[in-house]
């Protein structure tokens, strides 16, 4: 949880995107109730127009920064499974058609 809290103070730093935390499995619901758990702890202040780190939150940042980087570095980046094709056996064809080739037209 410290991880969680320690990217998010990162994130409302740098005035960034909530898609890191989305990515650790939290819904937007669960990223809101973390906001309010951090602004009743003191290391957010919220006004009606933005949410800032106070000292606390910044000093909480410094402490904990360690905890936000990815030593693994196969973490880094993530496999896009939506583009990822299946195997094909060595002796399969691929044959287009005349239609899909853009220098027949």
């Amino acid at each position: 949880m410290e991880k969680i809290t320690a990217l998010l103070l990162a994130i409302i730093e740098k005035d960034t995107d909530v898609r890191k935390l989305k990515y650790y499995g939290l819904s937007y619901r669960q990223i809101g109730e973390l906001i309010e758990t951090n602004i009743q702890d003191g290391n957010l202040k919220s006004d009606h127009e933005s949410i800032t780190l106070t000292q606390k939150g910044k000093e909480y940042l410094e402490q904990n920064r360690n905890l936000i980087k990815e030593p693994d570095k196969s973490k880094w980046i993530d496999i896009d499974f939506k583009n990822k094709m299946n195997k094909i056996s060595t002796e399969y064809v691929f044959l287009p058609s005349s239609k899909n080739l853009s220098f027949f037209k």
